[in-house]
């Protein structure tokens, strides 16, 4: 595998801890360092929690148009990011995200740095 099929397999693993709301694959995947950028940011901490505990089911979610960029130690993926919702009232919705996130090649992984996600659209 190489780097940039790493990359898009470390996203995937974040995809697979977004929909699980899982906290310890978090961990695996986020630099110790890391930050989400937008509205508000947030530290690590604040977005482990913020993602492992909204009320929202995901149902689906994968990239479209991803497409990744080495600089040595740091890969940047930018892309869509596309998933299916069912909101606590039950209702279906669609969402996608322009994302560009920005990884780091440490202790022979890749790990996310910092994301930048953009709302796209949000359809019901």
């Amino acid at each position: 595998m190489d780097s940039a099929q790493e990359v898009i397999a470390a996203q995937q693993a974040f995809w697979d801890a977004l929909k699980r709301k899982d906290a310890a694959l978090y961990n695996t995947i986020l630099t110790a360092d890391f930050v989400s950028i937008g509205n508000p940011n947030q530290s690590r901490s604040e977005f482990i929690k913020t993602l492992t505990s909204f009320p929202v089911e995901i149902i689906s979610v994968d990239g479209d148009d991803l497409q990744v960029h080495i600089f040595g130690n740091i890969a940047i993926l930018t892309g869509l990011q596309r998933a299916q919702l069912r909101l606590p009232s039950g209702k279906m919705a669609t969402e996608t995200l322009a994302i560009n996130n920005i990884f780091r090649h440490e202790n022979n992984h890749w790990r996310m740095a910092l994301v930048r996600p953009v709302q796209m659209t949000a359809e019901d």
